[in-house]
């Protein structure tokens, strides 16, 4: 037998650029800020390989202790070499926005007489929408900076932004 999946995916990105010119009366230090903002989008697809067109599940049913009769879902191919298939579809489409921000300014030590300095290194924002989920279809947003604060020492920060709100259920426990 051949166990096998597939997923398909699409993905296209662009970079847009910004330039400023700070004015005069600010000083003549800084040439130019440059910044440069790159949109990525995705779209993402597989089927569920649990269906019993591709085979790879079966049922059996049983008594529980409960002399309940109950239907399990149960894999033909447990043990394969890399695993099995997953279950369920998936078809999400993803969103990130990556910023890059430098500046230009003058240097009388260099011997082009300009120097470039990174302000944000690397600032990333990025999310996706499940369209196959039963709900909860928006993942957390995601959030990254990389600063270059001196030559050798960068600072990276991240954080994951829930878009759900929590409330207590019955028994006092925080849910989504």
């Amino acid at each position: 037998y051949n166990v096998w999946d597939f997923t398909s995916s699409v993905s296209l990105d662009t970079k847009i650029y910004g330039f400023f010119q700070p004015l005069p009366f600010l000083g003549n230090k800084v040439k130019m800020i440059r910044h440069v903002l790159t949109p990525t989008i995705s779209f993402n697809a597989s089927p569920d390989f649990a269906s019993p067109f591709f085979g790879y599940y079966d049922k059996y049913q049983y008594t529980d202790a409960q002399g309940n009769l109950q239907t399990r879902e149960y894999s033909l191919f447990p043990n394969s070499l890399f695993g099995v298939p997953g279950r369920g579809k998936t078809g999400s489409v993803s969103f990130s926005l990556a910023n890059n921000l430098e500046m230009k300014v003058r240097d009388d030590n260099d011997s082009i007489g300009e120097k470039k300095i990174s302000l944000i290194e690397n600032l990333t924002l990025n999310q996706s929408y499940n369209f196959a989920a039963d709900s909860l279809r928006w993942s957390n947003l995601n959030t990254s900076i990389l600063l270059r604060l001196v030559k050798n020492f960068n600072l990276s920060l991240s954080a994951t932004w829930d878009v759900y709100t929590y409330a207590l259920n019955s028994a006092g426990n925080p849910v989504r």
